[in-house]
């Protein structure tokens, strides 16, 4: 099993979610009647739809259209993309409540928008409302350093410069995924710091080079050509044991929990469809995108653009998504 999913898993620790069952409302477009044979549902009667929450050509995005090639061939129907970007991604996502249940249109979810999204920012929807079907893509990240600009070379260059210096990281600003994790951080370190905003990590990259920031979140797929050519260094990850999956990082990167810093973080992705939508249409999806990730052809592709779905499937991703909610209200600097 990969670091990826033993993060998860672990991380999960076997909770089990008991989400609370939402009216599935909405307009009735596009609502599927489910067959109660025990033979295929018949599912989709149409084309399927993927709203994606984020702008079109992003790598989210990227990695749902080379996964539509696959799918459509497993389901036998057109498979089409939809970007609905705005607000994070809390516009698709709230547009989507519109759908009702055995809906032909299912969303790509972000993990950070079901679980801290709504802990710091009033949100017009609810994790009940949404049904996970699998797992999309798990990226885990890292906090970077570049040591001919600061002098930061570990975790613990890094505390000893917090202890006479404001530490500057990069992040999309307050609220954000990577200002709340870093915040946190460094706030459970004991070391003051102020944010620089960036529109993207790898803006975050070219800010750190430069010297404008003294750290920054970035995913190790994204960072590793830096770190090849030792531009920067990895001080500190927030997995379960030290990071070695990669050539680049072979001499390990130390975790946050070896530093006594119960934070955890990986980008999570899924997808969902609304609750209340029959068991037999999530098992005909799940089943679908199994075939695909588990397609050689699909994997080499992935290898290409940096993505790995596990096939983690409904009752394993509310049980990670309960946990992470639970670690974040107990960890993170909510502000």
């Amino acid at each position: 099993m990969n670091m990826k999913k033993t993060a998860l898993l672990i991380l999960a620790g076997g909770m089990a979610l008991a989400l609370a069952a939402c009216s599935s409302g909405g307009s009735q477009k596009n609502t599927k009647q489910v067959t109660n044979e025990n033979s295929d549902v018949n599912y989709p009667d149409g084309d399927l739809r993927i709203q994606v929450p984020f702008k079109t050509g992003g790598a989210l995005d990227v990695q749902v259209r080379t996964t539509v090639q696959y799918l459509s061939k497993e389901l036998g129907v057109n498979v089409i993309v939809e970007n609905t970007a705005g607000a994070g991604g809390q516009l698709g996502t709230t547009e989507y409540l519109k759908e009702p249940a055995n809906t032909s249109t299912i969303l790509l979810t972000d993990g950070w928008l079901m679980t801290v999204t709504p802990m710091i920012s009033s949100v017009q929807y609810s994790i009940d409302e949404y049904m996970p079907i699998i797992d999309h893509n798990i990226i885990d990240f890292c906090l970077f350093a570049c040591p001919s600009k600061s002098g930061i070379n570990n975790i613990d260059d890094l505390k000893t410069y917090g202890a006479d210096n404001r530490v500057l990281f990069g992040s999309g600003g307050a609220g954000t995924s990577l200002y709340v994790v870093q915040k946190s951080l460094l706030d459970a370190m004991g070391v003051q710091s102020d944010t620089i905003s960036q529109n993207s990590t790898s803006e975050g990259m070219g800010n750190l080079m430069a010297g404008t920031v003294d750290v920054t979140l970035s995913s190790f797929t994204d960072a590793a050509d830096y770190v090849a050519n030792g531009d920067i260094v990895p001080i500190l990850w927030f997995g379960k044991e030290t990071y070695k999956d990669d050539d680049v990082y072979a001499q390990g990167v130390p975790c946050a929990k070896e530093q006594g810093i119960e934070i955890d973080y990986q980008g999570f992705t899924y997808y969902s469809i609304r609750k209340g939508t029959d068991e037999k249409v999530i098992e005909k999806l799940q089943n679908a995108f199994t075939a695909v990730y588990e397609n050689p052809e699909f994997k080499e592709e992935c290898k290409k653009i940096g993505f790995a779905p596990t096939g983690m499937k409904t009752e394993e991703i509310n049980s990670y998504l309960k946990a992470y909610t639970e670690m974040a209200d107990k960890n993170f600097t909510l502000e």
